[in-house]
């Protein structure tokens, strides 16, 4: 049922594609760390050289179509391809594994939301200071934080990953909400006793 939803919405605008040339067929599924499956679909082929000068163009011309918000090849992190989108890039690739792969979010993100979820999810929702990944929800886009403070990094459709500020990234990508996950972790007790050390350690009256 997840995979004829996707199938059902190819429609390659937001993190889709910014472009349509190569056609995409059902894909084997994904799956979070706790076995969660994420459906995927695979295109026919990869870009093209004609493909690849659009991109460029697009990006880097004064006269493309995102030329404006101003990246540098300095930006790049990565090469154009069809065979894989943000959402795989910001939660599949990112997190070791090869494989690349096209996910869909799905209606109301219900296949991407699997990475959340309470029972296979593997993330869980933060503030955007402990973000790890951004989900641009209304925006159908994925990123994640850069080791570069105050930037993001995605994958942009069929085109580079690029390393951008939250907000320098295609008008259909934009959201006026977004929702920011990070991998839980162990905090309090641990904390708390290496403070009780130093504590006890550098007291003055001791």
């Amino acid at each position: 049922m997840k995979k004829a939803i996707l199938l059902i919405g190819l429609s390659f605008i937001l993190c889709g594609s910014l472009y349509s040339q190569p056609t995409y067929t059902t894909g084997p599924d994904v799956y979070t760390c706790k076995n969660g499956a994420v459906a995927t679909i695979k295109p026919n082929r990869e870009l093209n050289s004609f493909e690849l000068a659009d991109v460029e163009y697009a990006l880097f011309n004064p006269s493309g179509s995102y030329y404006s918000l101003g990246l540098t090849t300095s930006d790049i992190v990565a090469a154009p391809s069809s065979y894989y989108n943000c959402h795989a890039y910001a939660w599949h690739l990112t997190e070791g594994n090869s494989n690349k792969v096209w996910i869909n979010a799905g209606t109301n993100a219900s296949n991407l939301s699997t990475y959340w979820s309470s029972n296979y999810g593997c993330f869980v929702e933060v503030s955007e200071f402990h973000a790890q990944k951004i989900h641009y929800y209304y925006g159908d886009h994925s990123a994640v934080k850069s080791s570069v403070q105050g930037k993001y990094e995605s994958k942009w459709g069929q085109m580079y990953v690029i390393r951008h500020s939250p907000g320098q990234v295609p008008p259909s990508y934009k959201s006026s909400y977004c929702t920011y996950y990070a991998k839980p972790y162990i905090t309090g007790p641990f904390q708390f006793c290496s403070m009780r050390i130093s504590v006890i350690l550098h007291h003055p009256f001791r």
